[in-house]
């Protein structure tokens, strides 16, 4: 028996409907990367921006990734549009000599052979120094295919870009697979736990100052 409901149908041809747009979005550059400022609290000097991606969909408005990155990543589009991202947030390192400039990876994106040198290629084009790029990996995205994440982060570590894990604290991570990461260079807790941390009520604040503790003595 197949019950039929029309929700169903309404969010198949939604989903499709993006998928199709999202295909020109690139070339019509439709897309836009937004940067957020990174701030050292202890003299409030800006020492970076991380890169946000932004849809700016005809006839529908600014679009959030939670809406257009899932489809992108189970069509294979993931991998042409963080190539836009890395090239885009290389360009701004270039302009913004004093800057780090961050950008996500996608868990698609690391299983890429040819990511390592398209971002090698982009920062010899543009002239940026690697270490001026920061490539943050979620903490879920790193636990999908650990030996060739490993691999490819390893890679991307001898070039010399600068990595961060992301997220941390929400997935399924051991101790363990945190040392195997090891050579990461920042350790990014989640939003989650940094809400609250000012709540006398929430166990927030133990959280993040044993994940601090934890990220320093691992040389994060």
């Amino acid at each position: 028996i197949a019950v039929f409901h029309r929700g169903l149908r309404d969010r198949a041809a939604s989903r499709l409907e993006m998928e199709n747009a999202l295909r020109d979005a690139i070339s019509a550059e439709e897309m836009e990367l937004h940067f957020q400022p990174v701030v050292r609290l202890s003299d409030g000097a800006m020492i970076g921006v991380e890169s946000l991606l932004r849809w700016q969909r005809p006839g529908v408005g600014m679009v959030e990734p939670d809406t257009f990155v899932p489809v992108a990543t189970d069509t294979g589009l993931i991998i042409p549009l963080g190539r836009w991202v890395i090239e885009r947030a290389v360009a701004a390192a270039a302009r913004w000599p004093g800057l780090e400039v961050a950008a996500n990876l996608s868990a698609r994106q690391l299983n890429d052979p040819d990511l390592v040198g398209f971002v090698h290629h982009e920062l010899t084009r543009h002239g940026v120094a690697p270490a001026r790029l920061c490539l943050e990996v979620t903490e879920a995205d790193l636990m999908a295919d650990s030996e060739l994440v490993v691999a490819q982060l390893a890679e991307l570590k001898a070039l010399g870009v600068r990595l961060a894990i992301d997220d941390f604290g929400t997935g399924f991570a051991t101790l363990d697979y945190l040392r195997r990461f090891a050579a990461a260079d920042i350790l990014k807790i989640d939003a989650s736990f940094v809400a609250g941390v000012a709540d006398p009520s929430s166990h927030d604040l133990a959280i993040v100052s044993a994940a601090m503790v934890l990220a320093d003595n691992l040389g994060f």
